[in-house]
């Protein structure tokens, strides 16, 4: 699975458009895609026509199983989605506390290796 990073510090700088962009495009191609939010404003969501949910922190603070936390963002199930939400910022306070937080966001991506060709964050 090839993963890629959409990262910058300054807000508004198009780091959503272009994660979602480029994440469709690829499922358009017919590749398998996950689509990662790590933005407490859950703007893939609104990009995408989903319902807001709380996936991110389910994934990482609740310990779900990954496939509990996807959406499917087309009915071809090529675009999987992992939302965040308004939680996401606690989420965030929380890993930070904790030894390693890199380690814990990459273990529970592993499961991500058998349903995705990339996985857009």
């Amino acid at each position: 699975m090839y993963k890629l990073a959409i990262i910058n510090q300054k807000g508004g700088v198009g780091k959503t458009t272009t994660a979602v962009t480029i994440a469709t495009r690829l499922a358009h191609l017919e590749y398998k895609v996950a689509l990662l939010d790590t933005d407490a404003q859950g703007n893939v969501a609104l990009y995408l026509g989903l319902d807001p949910a709380d996936a991110l922190h389910s994934l990482l603070i609740k310990e779900w199983p990954i496939t509990s936390c996807i959406t499917y963002a087309n009915h071809e199930r090529r675009l999987a989605v992992i939302q965040s939400g308004t939680k996401t910022t606690l989420a965030k306070t929380v890993l930070s506390a904790q030894r390693a937080p890199i380690d814990i966001l990459a273990r529970a991506l592993e499961p991500l290796q058998e349903l995705a060709d990339f996985c857009i964050i």
